[in-house]
């Protein structure tokens, strides 16, 4: 029958090895005990009892320390603002533990009271809420223990009728150690009991959770339903058995009746045998279930294991982050020369920022000195007044801001500002002195420097050629200056007989007047003005008068006025006003008058439905008669123009210089369109008519444009461009013409517009692009190098051709970023290009007069090679005849620079510009390139050959290596090569490519047989 019952158990158990051999353990033991006598009976009995009871304990004990592990991790994650954690926490408590937990967080700024700061809590989780519109006063009393205490502390308290609850507060501090809150967690004691207890059924055993810290208070009762005896400490089974949990010390009084006979007949033995049965059943499945337990402990374990690892990394990164902005706050402090100190009043101790030990000049520490040696450090006058402002601190007053002096162990004496705020414990003893130093040495010196310049300003004044007068209420003189007598030209006795209004000039006397009465009557403290006085003499003298009531017993008395004379100023003014609306030269009115007066003219024409003209005329070739005739001889004609302009004009009409050789006309109240046009042509006869400059005369030409209101614009900006737009395409079409606007016009603008539009930015968005020309030496027919072109790949119209792009780019400045970049590629290119055993390869890169002239293009262009890699001596540069037309100093100082650095210098385009010879000997040049105009048909005719014979021969009398471009047939290729060029390019060669590989393979030569001449 044992047998039986000992298998069925097992099987019940899931045939769990470790049950099984736990109950065969116990049906050994029973069978032993069967055996023993009374006395062994009991006595096994009572120890078995002990042992249950101890189990207990041990269950409750482990679970309030979970618990109390669990409450600490919500305190540090809560001091973090880590909320999201903790509800992950407290949701996976309440997933695998039966019973209510409730979790608050309480945050106060230091100044509300407790029971508010309670009754504003934040619960975390979803649980019952064990705090209502009024906290129990223990709640609060936990709360400031543990503030107190500075540490997390547990304790029980009664919610109501039979509802113990186990109360854990934990404060959370700054980094300052200011409490900004604390932590609570409720948990009835009979759940956290009955959680510890769910798996072991107490089986006739009653008992009593009391707290010894309480005087024995009890928190918890359980009573058995099998066991009717009284609990009295004397009783056959008891125990005692402490639990210490946190700082708390509870204990587990445990009682049973005997349940089991004391005599030794067979049936207290069986009994006996059965109870010890079930008692085996029941550690095997307290073993069973502990064993589940543990891998579900386990599980949960890893689990929170994983997310506490998440916990971690935050909390690093939080901390890095901290760091970091501790870091940057010491930057800006060191930046802003402010040192923070901090003197922990109790210990004695102060700690500063490095700033401090500079400002004082010590060494830095980790410690900044002592009171005596700090105090040692002010200076001696100004010693006793920071000991008493730290003294009041200490009493009374929580901050204190002051000004002092240093003097550092190097004897320099430094002002400082110093503001500090006292903090003190609960106690109201001062515990605490926070402060912060800002070296003020540099404002006080500019204070004191200000000081004295208002005192010399003073004295000045004093001497200053500024006259003051007093006058009573109703104007008449009482005091006057020495300089007003000497400004008005009247004597002190003369002004004193009159009055102020006698002086001003008639237009400035209401105005005056008005402002004097509101002085008088308190309206303003006061006014600045410019009016002009009437001198003896009767000459007109500006004055600038400030004007200030003059009080008496809090009464206003009369005014004080202080004049200074103001005349050669307002004349200046006058002339720069009509030198900013006139041409000097001319005297004729400038572009912004001439707006001005299109723009009124307008105005008139749109109310009346009239129309108006406008004129815009270019003097042709002006830039190069200046550049023949000399400048003065140019300004005379162009001041001499409006004179053979006047008979042509009426009086309405507006003529006016809009440029330099550029004039416009406004023409209001016309008739009709045909009327601008006669007027226009009568302007062109009369300028080509001769003009006299000094004692010669000069035949000028100009061209024309014409726009008219409302038909073409009806704005003055938009009239004036449509002008010139017509002025230009006049002068395209030959000297002394005539052009009236046309939409055709318009659109071929609006064209170069949206081109010029399309352009900016084209280099950033990688539209612009390099193609490689190949150049070979005649002389022995290799391949010396390519010269690196600039293409448009548009993305619509694919390639812009350069004659389109490159003149737009350099009318806006487009050209710099433009050239910049290919000279960019062309570097990278060309130290790609090079080969060992082969000879190297130079590139060259056209430069533009806009970008040559900027101030740093010697710099770029030196930067762009260091980064690139490239030697100097394979950059050439080929500047176009236009750099030196405005003179040899600029640039031959540029030229000699990048000569000195190994880069080489060619003309380009010789001969097709304004060619002077002289500045091929002034300029550091190394080479020319002949245009390809001089190569067409250079096989057949002989002007050509003769041109480039000749240019070729002076070219290598200066040294001068030369570049013939633009060669495209064979036979100009063996003329170019019998006239001694040295190097050659041309479509014959090699057309501009992206990828110049097919050139850089094989022997990199041309073939140069007498008879035929090919590309190999």
């Amino acid at each position: 029958m044992i047998i039986a019952a000992i298998r069925r158990a097992v099987l019940r158990l899931d045939r769990n090895w470790t049950s099984g051999v736990l109950l065969a353990a116990g049906a050994l033991l029973s069978l032993a005990g069967f055996s023993y006598s009374k006395h062994h009976e009991a006595a096994s009995v009572r120890t078995h009892f002990l042992a249950a009871s101890e189990d207990r304990a041990r269950a409750v004990y482990r679970e309030t320390e979970s618990s109390a592990r669990l409450l600490e991790m919500i305190t540090r994650l809560a001091a973090c603002g880590r909320t999201d954690v903790i509800q992950t926490l407290l949701d996976g408590h309440r997933g695998d533990r039966p019973g209510r937990l409730a979790a608050y967080w309480i945050s106060w700024d230091g100044t509300s009271g407790l029971p508010a700061a309670i009754r504003g809590a934040r619960r975390f989780t979803s649980g019952p809420a064990f705090l209502g519109d009024t906290e129990p006063p223990w709640l609060a009393d936990a709360v400031r223990r543990a503030v107190r205490a500075g540490r997390a502390v547990t304790e029980p308290a009664s919610a109501g009728p039979g509802e113990e609850l186990l109360v854990f507060a934990g404060p959370v501090f700054d980094a300052a150690r200011r409490p900004r809150g604390a932590v609570l967690v409720l948990s009835p004691v009979a759940d956290l009991v009955e959680s510890g207890l769910r798996h072991i059924q107490p089986l006739g055993i009653d008992f009593v959770l009391e707290d010894s810290g309480l005087g024995g208070r009890r928190l918890y009762r359980h009573r058995s339903r099998s066991n009717t005896a009284s609990l009295t400490p004397d009783g056959p089974f008891t125990a005692a058995i402490p639990i210490v949990f946190a700082d708390r010390v509870w204990t587990l009084r445990a009682s049973a009746a005997s349940a089991f006979p004391t005599d030794s007949n067979a049936t207290a033995r069986w009994a006996l045998l059965a109870a010890w049965l079930l008692t085996s059943l029941l550690i095997a499945a307290v073993a069973r279930e502990v064993l589940q337990r543990a891998a579900r402990v386990r599980a949960l374990v890893a689990s929170k294991g994983r997310r506490l690892s998440e916990v971690n990394r935050l909390l690093r990164l939080e901390a890095q982050v901290r760091r970091e902005a501790e870091q940057r706050l010491n930057l800006a402090l060191d930046a802003a020369g402010m040192g923070i100190w901090d003197w922990n009043i109790p210990a004695g101790r102060t700690t500063a920022s490095p700033e401090i030990f500079r400002i004082f000049g010590l060494p830095p520490a980790a410690e900044f000195p002592a009171r005596d040696e700090w105090f040692a450090l002010i200076h001696p006058e100004d010693r006793d007044r920071m000991v008493r402002n730290l003294e009041r601190a200490m009493e009374s007053k929580p901050a204190y801001e002051a000004e002092y002096r240093i003097v550092r162990p190097d004897g320099a004496t430094r002002w400082l500002l110093s503001k500090a705020r006292l903090f003190r414990d609960d106690a109201g003893k001062p515990v605490r002195l926070l402060g912060v130093n800002i070296d003020i040495t540099g404002m006080r010196e500019a204070e004191t420097a200000l000081t004295e310049n208002q005192e010399r300003t003073r004295r000045m004044f004093a001497h200053a050629t500024v006259g003051s007068v007093l006058t009573d209420r109703e104007g008449r003189f009482a005091e006057v200056s020495d300089f007003a007598c000497r400004v008005t030209g009247y004597t002190r006795e003369q002004l004193l007989s009159m009055r102020i209004m006698d002086l001003l000039h008639p237009d400035d006397h209401e105005r005056h007047a008005q402002r004097v009465a509101e002085v008088l009557g308190g309206a303003v403290g006061g006014y600045v003005a410019e009016v002009r006085l009437l001198r003896r003499d009767g000459q007109v003298v500006w004055m600038r008068v400030s004007v200030s009531p003059a009080m008496q017993d809090s009464r206003c008395v009369g005014i004080i006025a202080l004049w200074e004379d103001v005349t050669a100023r307002k004349q200046a003014e006058e002339r720069l006003a009509f030198n900013s609306l006139n041409d000097q030269l001319t005297g004729l009115p400038n572009r912004t008058l001439f707006c001005d007066r299109l723009q009124q003219a307008l105005a008139e024409a749109h109310r009346a439905g009239e129309t108006v003209g406008v004129i815009y005329l270019d003097i042709d070739a002006f830039h190069a008669f200046n550049e023949t005739h000399g400048q003065a001889v140019g300004d005379a004609l162009l001041e001499a123009i409006p004179q053979h302009f006047r008979h042509c004009l009426r009086g309405s009409d507006t003529l006016a210089r809009v440029g330099g050789d550029e004039f416009a006309v406004v023409l209001p109240h016309l008739h009709q369109a045909a009327d601008a046009e006669q007027v226009a042509r009568k302007l062109l006869d009369a300028i080509a008519a001769p003009c006299r400059a000094g004692s010669a005369e000069f035949p000028l030409t100009a061209s024309a444009g014409i726009s008219l209101f409302p038909r073409h614009a009806a704005d003055a900006p938009t009239l004036l461009q449509h002008a010139h737009t017509a002025m230009s395409s006049a002068r395209r079409g030959g000297r002394s013409r005539c052009r009236v606007f046309t939409p055709e016009l318009g659109r071929a603008l609006r064209e170069r517009v949206q081109l010029e539009g399309e352009l900016r930015g084209a280099s950033e968005r990688g539209e612009i692009v390099v193609h490689y020309q190949p150049e070979y030496d005649l002389r022995d027919g290799r391949l010396s190098g390519f010269e690196a072109l600039a293409r448009w790949k548009h993305p619509r119209h694919g390639m812009v051709p350069p004659d389109r792009f490159i003149p737009v780019a350099e009318e806006n400045g487009l050209i710099v970023p433009i050239g910049m970049r290919v000279l960019e590629e062309a570097c990278r290119h060309a130290v790609a290009w090079q080969r060992p055993g082969c000879p190297p390869l130079q590139v060259a890169v056209n430069v533009s007069s806009v970008q040559f002239f900027r101030d740093d293009f010697v710099d770029r262009v030196l930067e762009t090679m260091e980064r690139t890699g490239l030697a100097p001596d394979l950059l050439q540069l080929e500047l176009t005849e236009s750099v030196v037309l405005a003179g040899f100093d600029g640039p031959a100082a540029k030229m000699a620079r990048l000569r000195d650095c190994g880069v080489s210098l060619v003309v380009d385009d010789f001969g097709t510009g304004y060619s002077s010879l002289s500045y091929l000997t002034r300029l550091p040049f190394q080479g020319m390139k002949i245009d390809r105009s001089f190569v067409r048909n250079l096989h057949e005719a002989a002007e050509s050959r003769a041109m480039i014979q000749s240019l070729v021969a002076l070219a290598h009398n200066l040294n001068l290596t030369v570049v013939v471009e633009g060669v495209e047939r064979p036979e100009e290729l063996a003329a170019v090569r019998t006239l001694g060029c040295d190097t050659v390019q041309g479509y014959l060669l090699g057309r501009p490519s992206a990828d110049p590989t097919r050139h850089l393979e094989g022997e990199r030569r041309l073939l140069l047989p007498a008879e035929s001449l090919a590309y190999s």
